[in-house]
């Protein structure tokens, strides 16, 4: 025997005789069985026989195992290397796990082979051969027959647990009537088609909760959400309905109690039919230091709605009542139909206090009546720590203010249409120029229009001549021509200071 592929000619006689391989196997499983300790595996023991040009085969070759099912499609192959053939015959443990024998159907199996020092293609014998069923294996066919009836259809019927006809309580039933004393616990997952009450069988809801008095029909703890709803539509993620208690209500020690979160409606919505301020729609608390009651973040951080006269959106309670903080938009925002869009009371601070970073700290709107109202009984009824500013086209606060010295220098200025009111610019943005004429000595230039408007100048010192004055003449769009004087002259144009107001 050379060591070339090609030179050897291999054949393969029939394979072990049955009764051999019962033997071989039901020693095995015997085996196993008496020690009790191993569990039946899926691994067999296959004997062979090997000629080798017309002659027993002796010496050592690698051996190739590949299985086919009933159709001739490959399901399954291993190899063993270096086994020992004498005399022709020799012995082999195969296992190709449990799928390609759960059917049962007729598998072949084709074995190559090489001589052991060879590491070129194998040979493949020809026919291959079926695999037939060892005693031991017959009767795991019967397993699938308990006393000659179906597994399936194998239904203990002397267990009262298991009887239909009282009622038991030690399984769930199918019945549209409750089941007294039955008890479940199910550690798996469920899917319900339908409606589920809890307390209540009038279902027109998928889940739908009846609690027992003063307690919560539904409780949710967990070290995130207690209770999460997710609604897609213009529904509710979560809905509480009370008669004359909490709708829902959320607590927290130290985080959030309960919140909401929508992207083009409501976060939190909360409605009431009471007539009190006591009987709110939403309703927060917090008995700590800084702490929060009810909390709203987003381009309307909280909004509360009132239909009825007399009636209050958001009502707050505390050292601080109501508190809307924004960093881009209204802090707290209110609009009212007929009556006060924000209101605030108290007994011994401000009612509204207001504050902004850059933007407007108060602001109110109305469309007949009053934007921002305010009323005191011995202090401020509006206190601002700041600028004071008003849109041009509407009166009642003062647009500029401008103090100007005999040679024509601003001294002092206030430009109500600048954020600091000019404070940062040179003159507040206000020109004077000094003419030598007695009809106006001074022409004071404005950075917007000033003609038609309410206009106050007066003298600021008392010179040498005595008595004087000021007046004003028509300009242009944006100047005011001033010329001072002494009076009870005629003629007298002097040079001096002076204020002016632009309303």
């Amino acid at each position: 025997m050379t060591s070339h592929r090609t030179t050897k000619n291999f054949s393969q006689r029939a394979m072990k005789s049955s009764r051999a391989l019962t033997l071989l196997i039901g020693l095995v499983f015997v085996c196993c069985a008496a020690a009790n300790v191993q569990a039946q595996s899926t691994a067999f023991m296959y004997q062979g026989r090997l000629t080798d040009a017309g002659a027993p085969a002796n010496g050592v070759y690698d051996l190739e195992f590949k299985l086919y099912d009933a159709g001739g499609a490959p399901i399954g192959n291993t190899t063993r290397e270096d086994v020992q053939v004498t005399d022709g015959t020799f012995t082999v443990q195969l296992d190709f796990g449990q799928p390609p024998f759960v059917s049962g159907a007729a598998n072949t199996l084709e074995i190559g082979v090489r001589p052991g020092t060879s590491t070129g293609a194998f040979t493949a014998m020809s026919p291959r051969q079926p695999l037939t069923s060892s005693p031991y294996a017959i009767q795991t066919i019967n397993a699938a027959q308990l006393g000659g009836v179906p597994a399936n259809q194998y239904v203990k019927t002397d267990d009262p647990r298991l009887s239909t006809s009282g009622g038991s309580g030690n399984y769930i039933q199918n019945t549209t009537t409750q089941q007294p004393n039955a008890s479940f616990n199910i550690s798996g997952n469920g899917i319900v088609a339908g409606n589920v009450g809890i307390g209540t069988n009038a279902l027109t809801r998928k889940l739908q909760v009846i609690g027992s008095a003063n307690q919560p029909a539904i409780y949710g703890e967990s070290n995130n959400r207690g209770v999460w709803g997710v609604s897609t539509g213009n529904s509710y993620g979560v809905y509480g309905e009370s008669i004359n208690g909490i709708g829902m209500q959320g607590v927290s020690t130290n985080n959030v109690g309960t919140t909401g979160a929508s992207t083009n409606h409501v976060g939190v919505y909360g409605s009431t039919a009471a007539k009190t301020t006591t009987s709110p729609g939403v309703l927060g608390v917090s008995t700590g230091f800084g702490g929060v009651g009810v909390r709203g973040d987003g381009t309307t951080g909280v909004l509360g709605n009132s239909t009825s006269a007399g009636g209050v959106g958001v009502t707050g309670t505390g050292q601080t009542g109501v508190a809307g903080i924004s960093t881009n938009g209204s802090g707290v925002s209110g609009n009212s139909t007929n009556a006060s869009g924000i209101y605030g009371e108290s007994t011994n601070g401000a009612g509204v206090t207001a504050r902004s970073q850059a933007g407007s700290g108060l602001s109110g709107y109305s469309a007949t009546g009053i934007g921002v109202q305010a009323s005191a009984g011995s202090g401020y009824a509006i206190y601002a720590d700041g600028n004071a500013g008003q849109a041009l086209d509407k009166g009642g606060f003062a647009k500029a203010l401008i103090r100007v010295d005999s040679t024509g220098t601003i001294t002092a200025c206030y430009n109500s249409q600048l954020p600091d009111g000019g404070a940062s610019v040179a003159g507040c943005r206000f020109k004077v120029k000094v003419r030598n004429t007695e009809t106006a000595p001074y022409v004071v230039t404005f950075p917007f229009k000033v003609r038609e408007r309410f206009v106050v100048v007066t003298m600021t010192e008392l010179i040498q001549y005595g008595h004087t004055a000021a007046s004003i003449l028509p300009g242009g769009d944006y100047d005011i021509s001033v010329y001072t004087y002494v009076s009870g002259q005629p003629i007298a144009t002097t040079f001096d200071s002076f204020t002016l107001v632009v309303f």
